[in-house]
């Protein structure tokens, strides 16, 4: 080469030490790609969701008064009400979630095991479970821990769970049902060698009390967010309750012992949460089991599948409203409160309720809308047994209801305000004890939908 070449070369080499190197092309490429599908994902996730809303909002649009066709179930998730509904946010906090304040879940301990042992239950990936430790403490005599949670996954209604478990113990979870979000308490019976009974309580519970024989109650103390207490059971099983005051209601209920509480009793192809109640009322005033099973198959996307469906009770209005309310499930699935009303101002209307509560008191409906009507009807399904049912509108004045309704076996109509927010019920057993009431509660939570609660 000529000296010249040489000096160029050097100038050249000298160059490209300044600069700095190009990141690797192929890295690059892969970081983009990962942005631009986290981009779609999202999209999609939220464009589905804003085409449910739209297909929620548009169906019931386009039916007519005036169209030939005939009508079809118009499929209610929550009770009727004279707000105006609004689409809900996209948010990973699901809307029956408790607003408790509990503590960020971690990936030791129960908690690891708690969160891979719901998400293989619902059929999700660990890192898809989200939520809160709401109460925890050790069981006495035991080297296991007892812990009440809140979990959910995105798109997903919140889940109350209560655990327990240890180090290189199998994590059992002993209560796993939707939350909600008006009921200030979580509760569930665990146990090693003793019964305990755990409660996770909201910040404003000032008291918890148990009572043993269902009406002796002794004060529970509260820390870390709940109480343990051992569970005595004076008076046998399934008698316990539970006193919870809030804001200076006081809330009673049985405490939760589980869906069988032992040996399930139920027969083959039954759901374990189904009420052994018998049927009240005028079965051909209603709509026909088989209308039911239709409507409610549909309403959860399994047309296909086959449904069955339990009375508990049917009747009818002036006005030509006719209604029936009771249990419907799917096979392998449990049991949820379900009615159907036709005649009424919206048509055929299905209300799908919530999963039944295996220890319920009494079962609440507001069939829509009767014509000629200004007030709501509540219909209130009490357990076999009760023997008074009283309603206070306010929420603190209980008066006796159902004077005059002896021909419906026990089952009470009240005219409701549509308006209504805070009333409440109380069930007196046989005896009319009013120092025991064997049920104290909001009316609202008794009407929540399957997805959400109004």
């Amino acid at each position: 080469m000529s000296p010249i070449d040489d000096e160029l070369r050097a100038a050249l080499h000298g160059r490209a030490q300044m600069l700095t190197p190009s990141p690797d092309p192929l890295a690059g490429i892969e970081a983009r790609a990962k942005r631009m599908q986290r981009s779609r994902i999202g999209a999609a996730v939220a464009g589905s969701a804003l085409a449910v809303a739209l297909v929620a909002a548009v169906v019931p649009a386009i039916q007519s008064t005036t169209s030939s066709q005939p009508d079809v179930p118009r499929f209610a998730t929550s009770a009727p009400s004279t707000q105006p509904s609004e689409v809900p946010a996209l948010a990973t906090r699901p809307t029956n979630a408790f607003d408790w304040g509990g503590d960020p879940l971690t990936g030791e301990g129960l908690d690891r095991g708690v969160r891979a042992q719901w998400a293989g239950d619902h059929e999700l990936a660990p890192e898809q479970v989200r939520g809160e430790r709401l109460f925890s403490a050790q069981l006495p005599d035991a080297e296991q821990n007892v812990a009440i949670y809140q979990l959910w996954s995105d798109g997903t209604p919140a889940f109350s769970v209560v655990a327990q478990g240890g180090d290189g113990a199998q994590v059992v979870l002993v209560r796993d049902t939707q939350s909600t979000a008006q009921v200030p308490f979580v509760d569930a019976v665990v146990s090693v060698v003793e019964p305990y009974v755990a409660v996770a309580v909201a910040p404003t519970v000032t008291a918890l009390d148990y009572a043993g024989d269902g009406s002796t109650y002794d004060p529970v103390r509260l820390a870390g967010g709940g109480g343990l207490t051992l569970r005595t059971l004076g008076a046998g099983p399934g008698a316990d309750r539970l006193r919870v005051t809030d804001g200076g209601r006081a809330f009673d209920a049985d405490v939760y012992a589980g869906p069988t509480d032992g040996e399930d009793g139920s027969a083959d192809g039954e759901p374990a949460n189904l009420l052994d109640w018998p049927f009240r009322g005028d079965r051909a005033a209603g709509p026909s089991d088989e209308q039911v099973e239709r409507a409610f198959a549909t309403a959860l996307g399994r047309e296909q599948e086959p449904a069955v469906f339990r009375a508990l009770f049917a009747g009818s209005t002036d006005g030509g409203l006719s209604y029936v309310m009771g249990q419907a499930w799917l096979e392998g699935q449990d049991a949820i409160n379900v009615g159907l009303w036709t005649g009424g101002e919206n048509g055929i209307e299905l209300f799908l309720g919530q999963v039944t509560d295996p220890q319920a008191r009494l079962l609440a409906f507001v069939p829509c809308c009767s014509p000629g009507l200004t007030v709501d009807q509540l219909v209130v399904i009490p357990e076999p047994g009760t023997g008074q049912v009283s309603y206070a509108p306010d929420g603190e004045d209980f008066r006796p209801v159902g004077e005059g309704q002896d021909n419906l076996d026990g089952v009470v109509i009240i005219d409701r305000d549509p308006r209504a927010q805070a009333d409440r019920l109380q069930l007196l057993d046989g005896d009319g004890d009013l120092d025991a009431p064997t049920f104290t509660g909001p009316v609202a939570p008794l009407l929540c939908g399957y997805k959400e609660c109004g």
